[in-house]
């Protein structure tokens, strides 16, 4: 549909999907492989293709917030069920970040609506600029060090690791 559309698509799965289900991905490659305007991306080596893309699709993947807080662009997130690895999580009383951020850094989209993906990429990319000023506030509250971290990690690794200087031992 999104080919069909004149859209550029790159699939990146996950490393475990390359790793799990191979035919998968040929069934994808054979489908659409021919396609000048599809890549099939196997390996999560380089991140040019997510740094160029206009917009991510995902469903309730952290690559989410790497890429909206890292190039400042809106997400599509297909609503489909959740994994949840811990079924209490709901007994804490808070809404998961993942949860709360989904419709203001990007919209959700139903599967039952998946024919309007290629119109919301659309209207995301003519409202990237109010989607840029919003991603940026939620980075700026939720993202420690922002564009600084490695800097200040590496300085407290340092310390660390110069506090805790072996012992000579003496014979």
């Amino acid at each position: 549909m999104l080919l069909q559309s004149g859209y550029e698509v790159t699939l990146r799965p996950h490393p475990e999907i390359v790793k799990r289900t191979p035919k998968l991905l040929s069934r994808y490659d054979a489908l659409f492989g021919k396609n000048k305007n599809f890549t099939l991306e196997q390996s999560v080596v380089s991140f040019e293709s997510v740094i160029n893309a206009d917009v991510l699709i995902t469903d309730y993947s952290g690559i989410a917030f790497e890429y909206a807080f890292g190039t400042e662009r809106p997400v599509i997130y297909l609503d489909v069920p959740p994994k949840i690895k811990n079924k209490q999580f709901n007994h804490l009383d808070i809404e998961p970040l993942d949860y709360k951020l989904r419709s203001e850094i990007g919209v959700c989209i139903s599967p039952d609506e998946i024919t309007a993906v290629p119109s919301a990429i659309a209207k995301l990319i003519k409202e990237r600029e109010a989607y840029k000023d919003r991603i940026i506030n939620f980075r700026e509250q939720f993202v420690f060090s922002f564009g600084s971290s490695s800097d200040i990690s590496a300085r407290y690794i340092m310390a660390v690791a110069n506090e805790k200087q072996p012992m000579h031992s003496r014979n």
